[in-house]
């Protein structure tokens, strides 16, 4: 085997063994992730039965796995009802919203 094809072999096994290391390390995280979940669930979560494709791009380093948290927060409505609906002049919604009044609340 030429050095050159010998080289290339090396370096391709080495990047496939990154690759499955990731994904292994990605696997365990997400089980750990998951058992700390169903500690803290009164119901069931049925275990996934294998891997998807977002699995597989995420251990490539395709793509980037990030934990979203979402929250939600009550706002008062006193500016569309008192300004919007009662003091903005037909001028002013055709500015911000293009239609009329008329046209808005018919939609």
């Amino acid at each position: 085997m030429e050095p050159a094809q010998l080289s290339a072999a090396v370096v391709s096994f080495v990047n496939t063994s990154h690759i499955i290391l990731q994904y292994v390390q990605n696997l365990e995280r997400r089980r750990q992730h998951e058992d700390d979940c169903e500690e803290d669930m009164d119901t069931d979560v049925p275990e996934s039965t294998g891997c998807g494709n977002w699995d597989i791009m995420a251990a490539v380093g395709l793509v980037d796995t990030v934990e979203h948290q979402f929250r939600a927060q009550q706002t008062s409505t006193d500016w569309w009802d008192c300004m919007v609906l009662q003091v903005w002049d037909d001028s002013q919604w055709l500015r911000n919203f293009h239609m009329r009044k008329a046209t808005f609340l018919e939609l």
